[in-house]
């Protein structure tokens, strides 16, 4: 069957996409306890709704409350340029980060591989856990009481690795108290907003107009895809357009958030992207470099400084984001 050229709005085009993106990276049968657990941590934010298992492991629930939260947040001479042209949507790209897609006739989907997101909240776990390992009220490797900080940690190389090779993170499943639920899931809903921020920086700032700027899609022919990551001085642009954007999306929703509750968000999220693509190369920038860019000019020289520094010695982080 011959594959569609052209389609009526952005909406239209992800549909596509995700009959083209089927197939799942996650293999196996879901963790039944797992998954258990995890529909109990919604009925008690939501006690009227239940998800499958196929929802709780596609994300597609995530997928539909970022767009809202992002996309409801729009002035309307912003949501005039971007509602029209672009969609949002999670699927199992196989991208290693989220990706902007271009269909023949125009439209625009930010695409963020389910994979990535599932890797974003085992990590946010994972460091939650390392200050108390008493967090952890369930691991599918042995029981949570049992569990040190030193077998925590060895849990991230693993996820790192597989993430790297299959698009997918393999490896231990952990639930926390219910007591840092919300601080994980802050940490979590702050990370996804600013990649889809970013991804919008992009088509704000004209990156998407030059048309050599797309690859063709292997096994895809008439799908393209933005090359990112081809010039520093563009992502740092369209990291800069993400956080404004990114500020304008916090004040609008639920939970009180800060811009600095979305640099500490930040952070995390280009630490790990640092331990999946060791440093910089001509064409990708120093993920860690992003972050103290980002702290530069919206929080100072001084701010920034202390940021750059804390890589050497985390103590300083500490002091620029005190617990509360």
């Amino acid at each position: 069957m011959k594959t569609r050229q052209s389609f009526s709005t952005p909406e239209d085009f992800l549909s596509q996409l995700q009959t083209e993106y089927a197939e799942s990276a996650l293999e196996g049968a879901p963790d039944s306890e797992f998954m258990a657990r995890t529909q109990a941590d919604l009925n008690a934010l939501d006690n009227t709704v239940t998800y499958t298992a196929e929802q709780l492991r596609s994300m597609a629930v995530v997928g539909a409350q970022l767009k809202e939260h992002v996309y409801g947040s729009l002035a309307a001479d912003m949501a005039a340029r971007i509602v029209p042209n672009i969609a949002v949507g999670i699927l199992d790209t196989g991208e290693a980060n989220a990706a902007i897609f271009k269909s023949p006739d125009g439209k625009y989907a930010i695409l963020l591989n389910n994979g990535l997101l599932l890797l974003l909240n085992k990590f946010v776990k994972l460091m939650i856990a390392w200050e108390d390992p008493g967090r952890v009220i369930y691991c599918n490797r042995k029981p949570a009481e049992e569990l040190t900080v030193g077998e925590l940690r060895e849990f991230l190389p693993e996820l790192v690795e597989t993430y790297k090779q299959y698009g997918a993170p393999h490896g231990a499943m952990l639930k926390l108290a219910p007591y840092v639920v919300g601080r994980q899931s802050s940490l979590l809903h702050l990370m996804e907003l600013f990649i889809v921020c970013h991804e919008l920086g992009h088509f704000l700032n004209g990156d998407l107009d030059n048309e050599s700027d797309f690859c063709v899609v292997e096994d895809r022919p008439w799908l393209r895809k933005f090359e990112e990551n081809k010039d520093h001085a563009i992502e740092y642009a369209a990291d800069a357009t993400g956080f404004q954007l990114l500020q304008t999306v916090l004040q609008a929703i639920p939970g009180n958030f800060s811009p600095l509750n979305g640099l500490q968000a930040i952070i995390l999220l280009f630490n790990l992207f640092f331990l999946l693509t060791e440093d910089e190369s001509p064409s990708h920038p120093n993920p860690r470099t992003r972050s103290v860019r980002i702290a530069r000019q919206f929080f100072g020289e001084s701010f920034a400084d202390a940021l750059e520094s804390s890589y050497e010695n985390p103590e300083l982080l500490r002091a620029l984001f005190p617990k509360d």
